[in-house]
Order: C-alpha cells, then structure tokens, then sequence
C-alpha cells in the first residue's frame, strides 16, 4: 500500500485537497512511511507525463457549477 500526502490549496469559498496530482503546482508527495519511495512525488510512480488529478472540494457554502 502507497500512502500519499494530499496537496491542499486554500481559496475563498473554502478549500480542495487535492488527494492524488502529478500536476507541478500541486503535487502528491509520497508519505515518508512508504519504503522505497517515501517523501518522493507521486510523478516518479507514475510518470511526469501522467495527466492525474483527483480532488475533494470543502465548501464553506452553496458554489454554483459552471
């Protein structure tokens, strides 16, 4: 099992947390407990390449979608 540290990035209405990225400016780490690859970014698992984004929203209130 490969346990992550979720990026989190604060905004007005609330916040996202972002649980899985390869994105450069909000990347995964690795939790430092994982042999072998502890403390890495998630991009040396996957690949730079990977286009991966999974995301949970904590909104303070109602958001409209658009």
């Amino acid at each position: 099992m490969i346990r992550t540290k979720p990026f989190v990035s604060e905004k007005v209405w609330g916040y996202e947390k972002w649980l899985l990225s390869t994105l450069s400016h909000g990347m995964t780490k690795i939790d430092e407990k994982t042999e072998f690859l502890g403390g890495k970014a998630l991009s040396v698992l996957v690949g730079e390449n990977y286009p991966l984004l999974i995301k949970l929203i904590q909104a303070n209130e109602r958001l409209s979608v658009q």
